[in-house]
């Protein structure tokens, strides 16, 4: 199709669209108008506007300082309902004008990281027991097997993203028949138990059993005694009465504190390990 030069873009767009019947992005290869712009356009004309008595994307005067101040405002007093999609309708300047207004003012857009907020007797426990922790005298640290559980699933052993080349397609085959297996496992600075796989839900039952199975290979590189670690999950505190009768000195580890374990980054590096092997099976 042969195209004068002296038809303004949106028109050229108008007769692509509706006489022509062509893709925004053929649309857009041909007149060399943005594709966010074409689309824009495109929409409005589905909705019966004619565009070419409205201003187009990208065209819209440049923003006074105080509607920057009010963009800014809006997002420091609710940063949750603060998308550019939300403020852009808010304040009726387009999507691009508010990022470029946000990253002029020094705001990134990050990831979201989910936590409890702790109460000040949560936060003065975690105090507490990091001091007792690391008390010269006694050392607790260096005598304490930190145990834990982690589950990893068939459907998720998988890198999410990899190093693929121009034009390669990277396709994972799902599992017909997803599997997950569950662990357990205690480390400590002399050394780590074996560990523990099993299936279904742990229970008090299960738990206590897993323990039996293994306060041998605790009581072996700790024959003088050490110091048991485990969080505050149901099937744990149920079973805290056995663990005591076994002589073992339990620690009241705080709430909601399991960045204060290592054995939870020793899970990621095993999740790691595993979705670098890709198993299928």
């Amino acid at each position: 199709m042969v195209l004068t030069f002296d038809i303004d873009d949106k028109t050229r767009v108008i007769i692509l669209h509706q006489d022509a019947e062509m893709k925004p992005t053929r649309i857009h290869k041909i007149t060399q108008v943005p594709l966010s712009t074409v689309q824009d356009w495109i929409k409005k004309l589905d909705q019966g506007i004619d565009i070419r008595e409205h201003r187009g994307q990208g065209r819209e005067p440049s923003i006074d300082i105080p509607m920057k101040k009010k963009v800014v405002r809006a997002v420091r007093k609710d940063p949750n309902a603060a998308s550019t999609r939300k403020l852009s309708s808010q304040f009726e300047i387009s999507k691009t004008s508010i990022h470029n207004i946000l990253v002029e003012s020094q705001y990134k857009y990050k990831t979201v990281f989910h936590q409890v907020q702790l109460t000040t007797k949560e936060e003065e426990n975690r105090m507490i027991y990091c001091k007792d922790m690391i008390k010269t005298f006694e050392n607790k640290i260096d005598k304490t097997f930190f145990s834990d559980e982690t589950g990893i699933s068939l459907s998720e052993a998988w890198r999410k993203k990899m190093w693929v080349g121009p034009k390669q397609k990277v396709v994972v085959d799902d599992p017909r028949v997803d599997i997950r297996i569950n662990c357990w496992g205690a480390i400590s600075r002399r050394g780590a138990t074996s560990l523990h796989l099993y299936k279904g839900h742990l229970n008090a039952f299960l738990y206590e059993q897993i323990l039996k199975a293994h306060v041998n290979e605790m009581r072996n590189i700790y024959p003088r005694g050490f110091y048991f670690q485990q969080d505050k999950l149901s099937s744990h505190v149920a079973v805290k009465n056995w663990i005591v009768g076994q002589g073992l000195r339990l620690l009241d580890f705080p709430t909601y504190s399991p960045d204060l374990a290592p054995i939870e980054r020793l899970w990621g590096l095993l999740k790691q390990a595993v979705a670098a092997d890709g198993p299928h099976e």
